[in-house]
């Protein structure tokens, strides 16, 4: 509590002190600015700011390169959800969060399947990711696989009685269809893209052209 005055002074070097301010860990008020800066919403920085999540969000992008925002909401209101049914995703290293991440840069699997291989992962520690993957039935999907789900869906599901049938609410149901049926091996925008550019070519009667990946 207080100095001895029967010893002397010890001098510190600037040297010493610059190398413990550098090892300070980013101030509350920096990280907020910064996680401000990146899209993230306010409950999201309140979560963050204020546990080891922030530096488990820091790693995640700085290693993978994925959205900020992505990640952020994924350890947040994620998170939240697997803690109701009992999932706790603290057990995971940062390693297998990276791993995480980086496969789905890598297009292996959609945002939808996030929480489902989170819980696989809390509860299989000992699994690989792969192993996860296959007995998830998330086996990446190809463009022709894709295209023929699109096509399929427009033409079962185009002309279904609606009560606001516009072209908006149209597309955003067969959204939901393709995605079910998708089961999350595909990104969402991805498909949206692919369902909206199938969707013009059908025209208004919903019957998609044929696919062909050759032209």
């Amino acid at each position: 509590m207080y100095p001895d005055t029967d010893l002397p002074l010890l001098p510190i070097e600037e040297e010493h002190v610059a190398q413990l301010e550098a090892a300070l860990p980013e101030p509350p008020w920096e990280r907020e600015t910064r996680y401000l800066a990146w899209g993230l919403p306010p409950d999201v920085i309140e979560v963050l700011i204020s546990s080891t999540r922030g530096a488990l969000l820091d790693r995640i992008v700085n290693r993978t390169g994925a959205s900020p925002l992505l990640v952020g909401t994924v350890l947040v209101h994620d998170w939240k959800a697997l803690a109701r049914k009992g999932v706790n995703p603290v057990s995971l290293s940062g390693d297998r969060w990276v791993e995480l991440f980086q496969a789905h840069q890598n297009r292996r699997f959609g945002r939808e399947a996030i929480p489902q291989l989170l819980e696989k992962l809390s509860r299989s520690s000992g699994m690989t990711l792969d192993a996860i993957f296959e007995s998830s039935c998330l086996i990446p999907m190809t463009e022709d696989a894709l295209h023929q789900i699109v096509d399929e869906v427009i033409s079962t599901h185009g002309n279904d009685l609606m009560h606001n049938p516009t072209e908006e609410n149209r597309i955003r149901r067969l959204m939901g269809i393709v995605m079910k049926r998708a089961g999350g091996s595909r990104n969402g925008r991805e498909v949206c893209k692919v369902l909206e550019q199938r969707w013009k070519e059908s025209g208004s009667g919903g019957a998609a052209a044929p696919t062909s990946r050759n032209g």
